[in-house]
């Protein structure tokens, strides 16, 4: 490979300046990747612009710098771009191709590869016509070892960890939770996710949870440490994503990891997560999820039986950022 180009170089942010999918995907595997080539680097987009000059290295960009991409001038046509999502996955059904064709294809063209970090988006891009284009598709592994604890309270004990941005769909669950018969003594759920990223849909949210029965039902605790997040997933017994889109769904991995049954809306690639009344069920609608919720906390048993199933369920534990990075050598060999 080294005869192709010099080194491996990274146009990505921080991967510890903020916590998001995409920076925690970054870490791990340019982390995992130095364990075989010590010469890659990152840098961000700023110094990259300022300061890369050499045009014998093959460069990955991160899709966060997606508008930035629009206005830079040098050769896209030999780099890859390491799509964690697409503007154009949050827009409606009827209008996603019409915003790609104005907004996104110009930058895509230019692009001689994409790293993909799910299989649905890498489907997503074929659909699109980048089939020609250099493909490399590398699912994340799991960021640390899941210690499981099986729980068996009648009372849900739910979690969701998601920043609050419109996608991630908390409004319509926050409303559909209001206007449930769900009781404080069945359920209660803790939120976990960053509120300065769509600052004006976190305040939303937020004025929500100043209603008196989501008060009691939803605990809202903002951004945590990892592992405080992992003491959460410990002691919950269900997961719920309302996301509309998910491109790959970290959390969603991290709870089936830890054993717990999923409620997840079907929105992008949930359904990669959940084996439909193995580890939990997915849904058309973010109103019937919530009333799947009730129907579970009326029927304990029927929970437990969920939480007995989920338990039995394994998927991911044996797929490793070490192994990954292997997959990508594999793969970005093929290419060329």
């Amino acid at each position: 490979m080294k005869e192709k180009f010099d080194r491996l170089v990274f146009v990505v942010p921080d991967p510890e300046s903020f916590i998001s999918g995409g920076n925690i995907y970054n870490l791990h595997f340019l982390k995992a990747l130095r364990t075989i080539d010590p010469s890659v680097i990152n840098v961000d987009f700023d110094v990259f612009q300022k300061e890369y000059h050499s045009g014998q290295d093959l460069l990955f960009f991160d899709s966060i710098y997606f508008e930035s991409l629009k206005k830079y001038e040098g050769d896209l046509s030999k780099a890859y771009l390491i799509v964690h999502h697409l503007e154009s996955l949050n827009q409606k059904d009827a209008d996603r191709i019409s915003f790609f064709q104005k907004e996104e294809k110009a930058v895509l063209d230019r692009f001689g590869g994409f790293l993909s970090t799910s299989f649905f988006t890498q489907e997503y891009l074929n659909n699109l016509g980048y089939t020609k284009a250099k493909h490399i598709c590398l699912p994340p592994a799991i960021t640390f070892q899941a210690k499981p604890q099986k729980q068996t309270s009648e009372k849900i004990r739910a979690l969701m960890v998601n920043n609050l941005i419109e996608r991630k769909g908390i409004v319509e669950f926050f409303t559909c939770l209001r206007d449930s018969n769900i009781s404080e003594k069945q359920f209660q759920i803790t939120l976990i996710g960053n509120k300065l990223i769509e600052p004006a849909y976190a305040a939303e949210c937020e004025k929500y949870l100043t209603d008196p029965k989501l008060k009691k039902l939803v605990k809202y605790i903002g951004e945590q440490p990892r592992q405080q997040v992992m003491r959460y997933f410990e002691k919950s017994n269900l997961y719920i994503s309302t996301a509309y889109m998910e491109t790959f769904g970290i959390a969603l991995q991290e709870a089936v990891a830890y054993r717990l049954p999923v409620l997840a809306y079907d929105g992008g690639n949930a359904k990669y997560h959940i084996e439909e009344g193995r580890n939990g069920m997915l849904f058309s609608s973010i109103e019937s999820l919530v009333q799947q919720i009730e129907k579970i906390a009326k029927r304990p048993d029927q929970f437990q039986k969920l939480i007995n199933k989920a338990w039995a369920f394994r998927k991911f534990e044996n797929y490793t950022w070490f192994g990954l990075v292997k997959e990508f050598v594999v793969q970005l060999a093929s290419n060329y």
